[in-house]
């Protein structure tokens, strides 16, 4: 082979790979727009998970519609209703309190939780979780209806209204009556107010990047 033909034998490789490349780019582009999650998508992923996970799926996609995410064991939604986030999981983690039950629907809100109540939620209930560095408050339990409550005691906690103790103690009774057909309020509407401003909290340094000259 001569020299002319080898250059054009490249030449024809180069354009070959560039037509692949841009080929490639041209149906990821047009493919993104049919990527989104629908509800019919978001169903077909969950038709084989555990009951439980199931219905509470069942009950979000009527509620909020179609996820903006989802992958195998999760459907996810992002400013649904009062939620900064919610997530419903596939497989659930055991739970005891304040009855035996599978912790599968994760909500949160922004909330600024001072440090010095970090050890009273989690006291009151383990599966509430105070995100620092996010600025958020996260409940995770079986239901909407359980978050709610979890994220109101919560925060009658953190106003000094009532003591850990009496979280939980609220918390029971209100399950109680949710059982007997009557829910309360505070298992019906989330007394969270919005946000003010920023609240997350990255901290401060501790150690200085690597090359950094101190000032």
């Amino acid at each position: 082979m001569g020299a002319q033909d080898r250059m054009s034998r490249r030449g024809w490789l180069r354009i070959g790979v560039a037509a692949a490349v841009g080929t490639w780019i041209t149906t990821a582009q047009a493919a993104s727009p049919e990527a989104k999650v629908d509800t019919a998508a978001a169903e077909e992923i969950t038709r084989d998970w555990p009951g439980a996970s199931k219905a509470v799926a069942k009950e979000m996609l009527q509620k909020y519609g179609a996820p903006q995410e989802a992958t195998p064991t999760m459907l996810i939604w992002r400013s649904n209703g009062p939620w900064k986030r919610t997530i419903v999981h596939k497989e659930g983690i055991e739970h005891a309190f304040p009855t035996p039950h599978r912790d599968i629907l994760a909500q949160t809100v922004e909330y600024k939780v001072p440090l010095n109540f970090y050890n009273a939620l989690a006291s009151y209930n383990g599966s509430l979780i105070a995100d620092r560095t996010r600025g958020e408050l996260t409940a995770f339990c079986d239901s909407e209806a359980t978050n709610m409550l979890s994220l109101n005691l919560a925060q009658d906690i953190l106003r000094g209204r009532i003591t850990a103790e009496q979280a939980r103690e609220a918390h029971a009774q209100a399950l109680r009556e949710l059982q007997a057909g009557k829910p309360p309020e505070t298992m019906q509407t989330l007394t969270i107010p919005p946000p003010q401003g920023d609240l997350a909290d990255p901290d401060t340094p501790a150690v200085l990047p690597a090359g950094a000259r101190k000032p």
